[in-house]
Order: C-alpha cells, then sequence, then structure tokens
C-alpha cells in the first residue's frame, strides 16, 4: 500500500499530519519573524557604528 493511500484511509493519521503541518507553519512564521527582526537591528547598529567613526569625525574635522 503507497504510503498516500495509509494516510487517506485512516483518518486519525490526516489529522495527525494536518497538525505536524501547522506546527511547521507556524514554527516557521515565528523563527522568519526572528530572523527578521536580527537582521534590521543588526543593519541599524551597523550604520550607527559607521557614523560614529566615520562620518561623524570627519564632519567634526577631528579625523
Amino acid at each position: 500500500m503507497p504510503y498516500e493511500a495509509a494516510i487517506t484511509a485512516d483518518p486519525s493519521m490526516t489529522l495527525l499530519v494536518l497538525a505536524v503541518l501547522a506546527v511547521v507553519v507556524l514554527l516557521g512564521r515565528f523563527l522568519l519573524n526572528l530572523a527578521w527582526r536580527l537582521l534590521t537591528l543588526t543593519a541599524v547598529g551597523i550604520a550607527v557604528f559607521y557614523v560614529g567613526t566615520v562620518v561623524l569625525p570627519t564632519v567634526l574635522g577631528t579625523a
């Protein structure tokens, strides 16, 4: 019996597969959201560091 036929033959197995799929999707959404936040914070941190070490001394004439 093919695997797909086993899933559709047993309703509890179908429910289990759908539950696992829902958990994977929700976990993926959470991790992507976290990754975007970390990426944004890192980009802002690098920009602030760049302005503080390269642009600001040049503007103030201390370089």
